[in-house]
């Protein structure tokens, strides 16, 4: 385990910990998030001439709570490992996202076909399917669930699914769920916001992100603080 100190301790994860698991306002953005997702499926499905519209979702902090295993590395004062997180993927506690299942049973009634893109590892696929049947997710098959492997980002991934389908709308939490030019210098905050504003148009109607305090590309960068002039 790669222990912390006491004063790392109290760290930002803690308060996003708390956000994720105890807030009624994020869950308030997810609902928003999915009705907004609905409006636009609605909307892209009128413009679908000759494939099968799809659409595509990633899993963790879109359509599965993972906020328990944040708030185990909080309670234990460990960072998180790769050890630590094969584990959660097997035998982890999860929730659905507010909003998830009411979007996805809507796709479904629509005729869309749906495919979950997660870069959970492909070593414990079973454990996730397993899972998302669980929650009696429509179509989860190992086909429609494309998972983390070797040489296939989630750009590659997504454009498996292009080749035989009209992607109408992405759903994610992570900016590089909907594109591979996010995905490119990922940890560059200034250059991210850039892209965000130049594809400002697609958000909403292409793409609907949900929030995620708990991990992302963002949590090395520095934080500015206001200089109190006394």
């Amino acid at each position: 385990m790669s222990v912390l100190n006491a004063k790392e301790c109290v760290s930002p994860l803690t308060r996003s910990v708390k956000y994720h698991q105890q807030s009624a306002e994020i869950r308030a953005l997810q609902l928003q998030s999915y009705k907004m997702a609905k409006m636009a499926l609605d909307n892209n499905l009128k413009l679908v001439k000759d494939k099968k519209p799809a659409v595509i979702l990633d899993l963790d902090e879109t359509v599965l709570n993972t906020f328990d295993y944040a708030g185990y590395l909080v309670k234990n004062c460990i960072k998180y490992t790769p050890e630590t997180w094969d584990k959660f993927e097997k035998e982890g506690s999860l929730t659905l996202i507010p909003g998830a299942l009411d979007f996805l049973e809507y796709a479904n009634s629509k005729g869309v076909k749906i495919f979950y893109i997660s870069n959970r590892t492909q070593k414990n696929k079973a454990f996730t399917l397993k899972t998302l049947k669980s929650f009696k997710l429509p179509q989860v098959s190992e086909e429609s669930v494309l998972l983390k492997e070797k040489g296939k980002p989630k750009a590659v991934r997504r454009e498996l699914v292009a080749k035989d389908y009209a992607i109408v709308l992405q759903v994610g939490d992570t900016l590089h769920d909907f594109d591979a030019i996010f995905a490119k210098d990922a940890k560059n905050s200034q250059e991210q916001r850039a892209k965000v504003l130049q594809n400002a148009q697609k958000f909403g109607t292409e793409w609907i992100i949900l929030p995620n305090s708990l991990y992302g590309t963002w949590e090395d960068e520095p934080i500015k603080a206001w200089q109190n002039k006394k």
